[in-house]
Formats: C-alpha cells, sequence, structure tokens
C-alpha cells in the first residue's frame, strides 16, 4: 500500500540535502532542551555545540563552503522551538490552574466525553473562571473523572458548574508502568479533578451542531450496520479496525494482539490510511477516462479528511491523514518530490501547532516506522530478488514490515520492555488479512443494500475477521512468541536506532558497516545482560497502591501479595502485576490476604505477613519491613529513621510510596 508513493523514478533525498530535517530536528531539540532541561538559554551549552559538532562531522563530505548560514538558520529554530514551549506555558497565564489547587467554582465546558458505565466516566474539560461577574476562559483543559448518577445525563458540549479541586497528574512509578505525565502533555493537559454528584451545582445541555450531529448519526448507523452482519469478537475487531472504536474490544483479544506485535491493527492509524489510499487509487484506475489522475488524487485526500472526522478526528487518525493527504499530493505535483524532506515537513507542522505531541508514543512510532520505510525499503527489498510474482509481492510486504520495524523496535523495547519474536510472520500473514477486512468493510456500508452481493461480502469480512484473530492467537501460543524483560536505557535508543540503520542501509565491505556492526554487536551485550540481571534478579516490591500489594521475586519465581478488597479493582490490580511482570518477569503466583496474618514459604525464603496497630509488619527471612497505613503513627513516632518504614501513599511522607514503588534487593 505505501510502495505506490515509492516510485521508481524518485531518487531519495539524502538526509543532509533535505531542509525540513534539519529544521524538524533542531526545532525538537529546542523543544526538548526548553521542557526537559529548561534553562533560561542554551545558546552556548554545551549540549548544542555538542550536536553540532558531531552532524557537521558525519556530513563534512556534503557541507557548503561556508557553513555559517546554515549553522543560522538551525540556531534560530533551535531558539524558536524553545520560545514555542514557553509559549504554550504561560497561555492562559492570567489565572494559573496549578495556583488554584484548593476547592473554587469554575464552568468546564466538555470536549470529550467517554461513559465507562452507567455511573462513571471520562472527560475532558475546557476551564472558565469568574472575573468580575464574566466567565472568561482559563486557556487550559484538564482530565475528568466523573462518579454519580449525573454521568447518566452527560455528554459532549455540556456545561458543567461546579466545585472542583484540581491536582497535578502524577505518574505512581510501579514498574512497567504507563507514563501519564508525558501521555497528557501531549494533549496540553496536566492536572486532573474527580467529581461527584455533590461536586455538580448545574449542568447546561447545548445541542450539538448540524455537523456533529450529522457525524454522530452516520457513526452510529455504520455501528449497526456492522453488527447486523457481525457479531461477537469479528465485530469487536471491526469496530476499532474501521471506526476507532475500541470499546468492545475484550482483555483477551487485546492481549493476542499486543503479544504478537499487531497491536497497531486495532488503532486506525497510518496502516488504515495507507491501505485506504491504496484501495482508492486502485478504485480510480478504472475510471480514468472519466476522472484524471490528479483531480482522483485531490478526492482521495478529501475522502480521507472525511474518513477522518468519521473516526472521531483522533490525534493518530489527524497525524496519518495528514501525512499521507502531504505525501500524495506532493508526489502528484511537485516536480522534485523528495519523500523524506515531505515526511519530515508534516511532522514539523505538528510539533509547530503543539509542541509537547512530541512525546506521544504513537507520534514517534509513526514517523520512525515512515522513516524506516522510505529509507531503509529498498536495501532490504534487494536482499532477495525473484521472478516469481506471488513470492515478490509477498516479500516486498514483508520488506516494509521489517523496514518499519527496524527504526522502532528500540522506542518499542524502551516503552513495552517486550519483543515480538515472530513479529516478520505476523506482518506477512497480517499484511493480506488487514488488507482484505479493510477493504470488505469500508465497502459493506454500499454492498449492503445490494441482496447476494452485500451478503457475500459481509460473510467475506467475518472471515477475514476470524481468520486474522485465529492467526494471531496461532503466533501468541507459539513457544517463546514474546520475550519480555527488557530494560532499554534512553540513552541508548538513538545509538541502537544509528547501528541497526547503517547495518542494512550501509555496503557491508565499508568501514562504516564494520563500525556499526560492532556498536550494535556490543548494545546487544549491554541489553541482553541487563535482562539477564533482572531475570535473576530477588526482592520484595512494595507497589504505589491505594490497597496493601506487594511482590516477592525470586530468581523467576514471583509471589504477589494483596489486600483483598482489591478484588473490586481487578482490572487495575491485574494491569499493575502484568505491567510488573514485563520488567520482570517469572512465574507469577496471587494470594488475596483475607486473613490478618499469612505464613508462607517460598522456595527457602520464609515470608510473615502481621497485621499491626498503624498498619502491617512483613518478615522475609528475618528482615523486617513495616507498612503503615495510618497518618497516627507519625504522631507516636515523630523521628522516623528506618529505610524499611514506608506509608501508605495518602501519607504525606518522605518515605511515602506516593513517590513510587519501593524495591528491596534479597
Amino acid at each position: 500500500m505505501i510502495k505506490s508513493l515509492l516510485a521508481k523514478h524518485i531518487k531519495i533525498t539524502r538526509f543532509y540535502s533535505s531542509p525540513f530535517t534539519w529544521i524538524f530536528c533542531f526545532y525538537s531539540l529546542g523543544i526538548l532542551f526548553e521542557s526537559e532541561i529548561n534553562k533560561e538559554s542554551y545558546f552556548f551549552s554545551p549540549y548544542y555545540i555538542t550536536i553540532v559538532l558531531i552532524l557537521f562531522l558525519i556530513f563534512r563530505k556534503s557541507r557548503p563552503s561556508n557553513p555559517f548560514p546554515l549553522l543560522f538558520i538551525i540556531t534560530l529554530f533551535f531558539i524558536l522551538g524553545q520560545a514555542n514551549v514557553q509559549l504554550q506555558k504561560n497561555e492562559g497565564s492570567g489565572k494559573s490552574i496549578v495556583a488554584a489547587e484548593r476547592e473554587e467554582r469554575y464552568l468546564i465546558s466538555i470536549e470529550e466525553f467517554e461513559k465507562k458505565d452507567s455511573v462513571t466516566a471520562k472527560a475532558v474539560g475546557r476551564l472558565y473562571y469568574l472575573d468580575h461577574k464574566k466567565w472568561k476562559d482559563m486557556g487550559v483543559k484538564t482530565l475528568l473523572y466523573l462518579a454519580g448518577q449525573q454521568v447518566k445525563s452527560l455528554s459532549q458540549n455540556d456545561l458543567i458548574l461546579t466545585i472542583a479541586k484540581f491536582q497535578p497528574i502524577t505518574n505512581k512509578n510501579n514498574p512497567g508502568e504507563f507514563n501519564a505525565i508525558n501521555f497528557w502533555k501531549t494533549k496540553g493537559i496536566t492536572h486532573v479533578c474527580y467529581l461527584k454528584d455533590i461536586d455538580i451545582l448545574e449542568v447546561k445541555r447545548f445541542q450539538d451542531n448540524w455537523i456533529d450531529s450529522q457525524l454522530a448519526h452516520l457513526r452510529n448507523s455504520l455501528s449497526q450496520l456492522l453488527k447486523e452482519v457481525l457479531n461477537g469478537s469479528n465485530l469487536a475487531i471491526a469496530q476499532a479496525l474501521i471506526l476507532g472504536d475500541k470499546s468492545l474490544l475484550d482483555q483477551e483479544t487485546r492481549n493476542s494482539f499486543g503479544a504478537t506485535g499487531a497491536m497497531h491493527v486495532l488503532a486506525v492509524s497510518g496502516l488504515h490510511i495507507g491501505i485506504i489510499t491504496q484501495l482508492l487509487l486502485y478504485l480510480f484506475q478504472f475510471s480514468s477516462k472519466l476522472i484524471s489522475r490528479r483531480n482522483a488524487v485531490f478526492f482521495i485526500v478529501l475522502i480521507l479528511w472525511v474518513y477522518a472526522l468519521l473516526t472521531g478526528f483522533s490525534p493518530s487518525v489527524v497525524r496519518a491523514v495528514f501525512m499521507f493527504s502531504v505525501l500524495i499530493l506532493s508526489q502528484e505535483t511537485g516536480g522534485n518530490y523528495a519523500p523524506i524532506n515531505v515526511l519530515f515537513f508534516t511532522a514539523f507542522i505538528l510539533i509547530l501547532f503543539n509542541p509537547f505531541v512530541i512525546y506521544d508514543i504513537g507520534f514517534q512510532l509513526s514517523y520512525l516506522a515512515m522513516l524506516g520505510i522510505y529509507t531503509l525499503y529498498k536495501p532490504i527489498a534487494a536482499w532477495y530478488i525473484t521472478e516469481n510474482k506471488i513470492l515478490n509481492y509477498l516479500w516486498q510486504g514483508s520488506a516494509i514490515g521489517f523496514a518499519a520495524q527496524a527504526m522502532t523496535v528500540p522506542l518499542t523495547l524502551y516503552y513495552f520492555h517486550q519483543f515480538p519474536n515472530y513479529f516478520a510472520l505476523t506482518n506477512l500473514g497480517i499484511m493480506g488479512i488487514s488488507t482484505v477486512a479493510m477493504g470488505f468493510g469500508m465497502g459493506i456500508f454500499i454492498l449492503h443494500y445490494i441482496p447476494i452481493i452485500g451478503k457475500l461480502a459481509g460473510l467475506i469480512l467475518a472471515s477475514s475477521l476470524w481468520l486474522m484473530l485465529r492467526f494471531l492467537q496461532w503466533v501468541e501460543h507459539l513457544p517463546g512468541s514474546v520475550e519480555y524483560g527488557f530494560n532499554v536505557p534512553l540513552y541508548l535508543v538513538p545509538f541502537l536506532m544509528i547501528a541497526i540503520f547503517l547495518i542494512i542501509a550501509t555496503d557491508r565491505s565499508s568501514t562504516k558497516w564494520k563500525l556499526s556492526s560492532g556498536l550494535f554487536i556490543g548494545l546487544l551485550c549491554v541489553i541482553s545482560y541487563n535482562r539477564f540481571e533482572q531475570h535473576k534478579e530477588s526482592h520484595i516490591c512494595f507497589f504505589n497502591n491505594n490497597q496493601f500489594a506487594m511482590a516477592i521475586k525470586i530468581n523467576s519465581q514471583i509471589v504477589v501479595i494483596y489486600d483483598w478488597k482489591n478484588a473490586k479493582k481487578t482490572k487495575q490490580l491485574t494491569n499493575m502485576i502484568s505491567n510488573y511482570t514485563k520488567y520482570y518477569p517469572g512465574n507469577v503466583s496471587i494470594f488475596a490476604l483475607k486473613n490478618e496474618n499469612i505464613d508462607m514459604q517460598i522456595g527457602h525464603n520464609y515470608l510473615t505477613v502481621k497485621k499491626e496497630k498503624f498498619g502491617k509488619l512483613i518478615i522475609l527471612n528475618n528482615k523486617e519491613y513495616q507498612l503503615i497505613n495510618s497518618a497516627d503513627y507519625l504522631v507516636s513516632n515523630v523521628t522516623i529513621e528506618d529505610e524499611n518504614t514506608l506509608f501508605m501513599p495518602w501519607i504525606n511522607h518522605k518515605q511515602s510510596l506516593a513517590i513510587g514503588a519501593k524495591i528491596y534487593k534479597i
């Protein structure tokens, strides 16, 4: 699907001669320096000077005779990146939400609304504050968690008058857990608010505008149409694959896609937009006498944006549609079309409007995948040449998957701590099945009304979805399908990417290839050693959780003990343990602590958990750990010096678990 964008007559422009690569990279560096290091000026920063020197050394053969104009340009965009971050931080500073971390009256406009069940919901709202009897926009958004009967009647675009107290979004810092701060930062959200019925003073409901109501009606109609021809897991996958609605997916299906490296199929993104673009280009070939190719391309771009609206205009869809729109329009209209330059142009435009999107995992992975395809597809495809059309088609599709995976795997190891060993097999199987499923999934909305053809199309769609899930489940249950426990430090990620790129893109007889191979082997040794150490590590871990939960890891054996009251939050507990075992793999046994005390033997280790006045006493091999669950303890014991004394997250203390999980080596 993407191969059509790689026209044979196009010569890929090298990195150093593509202007937007320089602009994007240094603009991004400005954003990262300003938001992470947060100093006033970096013009003479040793970090910045080092980066510039390295780039000029790498591209010394091609740099212009007078490098100062280029140095001026990249420095300018570096400073502009910093300025954009400052602008975003200062927006709406008339009344800072950080300064308002006490209960006050606010007007909240609900911009996004997701109902969890009949009495709970998650939403994103824009804040307004009262100033001289007028409501003024604070220029900030907040994350909302709502609970109560009011949830039943709330919807998007409603206005809520409430007495609210905001808290900064924090990470629990349990091993392997999701980085909530970075995720919400990309959406411009830094605070969260919990609202119950008693906190909501008044609700004003607004009717959706004509466009929103028509889109909602169309989405519901398409969803109902899918329900007529599909059911069960087939319906859940189709809703996610075609309409971007993942609400029907069960955990087992999600696990099958995640463990095989096919999770990207469930999120409407570049893969789906690429398939739709390819299908539309193929269909318009049959009407070449009625419409010119250029007009067809413009019409396809329009269809892509309508589809983005239909799927809810989510960031991943907008990003993919924008990227493919610019790419195909540039290819069609540009005489000197350079795909990499266009790719970085779209990335630059996105971070220009929202600098924090650079922290978005989807943004990072999608652009790295496209970069891999444009730079590594041809070298990989040249590894195997055959005249057999079927084998050639399968190999070229696999080459695209390899190219995308090569550039994204270092980042996936860093974020998700796992590697699907059969990703190549998964990509090979999914490539054809997902194309058929997307094609008939989009076509069913038209073909459904043609009696016999509609039933046949529905049967093919159901069969392709069934085959997709069964194939992934088969791959998932192959021996060693997934490897866990990768702990790749962030500073090693770019070096790993560069090494992989040079190994694939450079000639095997060159010095660059030999050096990059040595670097790659060295990095693999470091990563493998870290993973081996984590496998054999023995420790006791106390989780940052609202109720007692701990894990004892003895080599590859893991025993998880939790307060039986946690059973009310099974999903939260399951996710926490799942994230922990991705980081520290092992054979897990889980025990609910229903009685007051527990004694057990773990290998040659003896564990005792006792209830005490202010919490629990944990004894492992005669070593004691005190877990305090009452603030009254601080009154009776003013000075607490013991490092083995911990406090539950709601207690304000330097040893509080609110800072993050605490791990003690055994």
